[in-house]
């Protein structure tokens, strides 16, 4: 379940820490990034493998080092030591894994504007598996748990929200968040088909992995559980049959390869 927790400091990270290993739910170990002593700069590019994930286009920064920080999102949504992660420019930033892991939670702040919106997507092996889009603010940090499983990578793309009185903001149009106490399992949790909440656009089912299955042949259908009605021959992706096709084709008369029946009309 999504859901989102207003907070001003979390006690649960040590100020210096850069990871820290917690239990989620009891069993599954997870890793808390926190920014913090990545390197010896103020600001720079978060470097590959930090975490062991990949990040494009987030870069860090010391909240307390540039006096533009005082008052805004980078200062206020600091939880623990200095540092912060954002993405630069206001430009969408990606966060990859050669393996799969679940995505549990992270603290997000606007950098600048108020009401700005936060699109995250989780995906694996680049098909969407999950999206919500968050609203925040500049005030204070607001923890998101995601609880997205069974994903390899993350996509953040935020867009609008209004500028809070800064003079001195950057990139596009004032669209930069911080993230900070990013956390994430490192065993993936099992996914049951039917339940990634994404939705089909040719099919109307949600989820594409639909695990629907088909009533007359009791075959399920990994793709989109639905029957192809004209085809009259099992689909080889899906394995299902067309139940309505295959006791004779009504304008050809030959007999159909896949049922053995012939066409009693012509």
């Amino acid at each position: 379940m999504f859901t989102s927790t207003a907070i001003k400091k979390l006690t649960m990270v040590t100020a210096g820490a850069v990871l820290i290993a917690l239990e989620i739910g009891g069993s599954a170990q997870a890793v808390v990034l926190t920014f913090d002593n990545v390197s010896g700069d103020n600001i720079a590019p978060i470097p590959e493998g930090y975490g062991g994930m990949n990040w494009e286009n987030f870069s860090y920064a010391n909240s307390s080092w540039n006096p533009a920080y005082e008052g805004a999102g980078y200062q206020n949504g600091t939880e623990s030591g200095n540092y912060v992660g954002f993405n630069r420019y206001g430009d969408p930033g990606i966060v990859k894994s050669s393996s799969v892991f679940d995505f549990n939670s992270a603290s997000l702040t606007a950098a600048w504007n108020d009401g700005l919106s936060i699109t995250v997507e989780g995906l694996i092996n680049g098909t969407p598996r999950y999206s919500n889009t968050v609203v925040v603010n500049t005030n204070d940090s607001t923890l998101f748990d995601f609880n997205y499983f069974g994903i390899d990578e993350l996509r953040f793309n935020s867009v609008g929200g209004v500028n809070a009185g800064f003079e001195d903001i950057r990139g596009r149009e004032g669209a930069q968040f911080v993230v900070e106490n990013f956390t994430f399992s490192l065993t993936p949790t099992p996914v049951t088909p039917g339940t990634t909440g994404v939705t089909d656009p040719t099919t109307g089912v949600t989820d594409p992995t639909t695990g629907v299955t088909d009533p007359t042949t009791g075959v399920t259908d990994p793709t989109t559980g639905v029957t192809d009605p004209t085809t009259g021959v099992t689909d080889p992706t899906t394995g299902v049959t067309d139940p309505i096709i295959g006791v004779g084709d009504p304008t050809t008369g030959v007999t159909d390869p896949t049922t053995g029946v012939t066409d009693p009309i012509i």
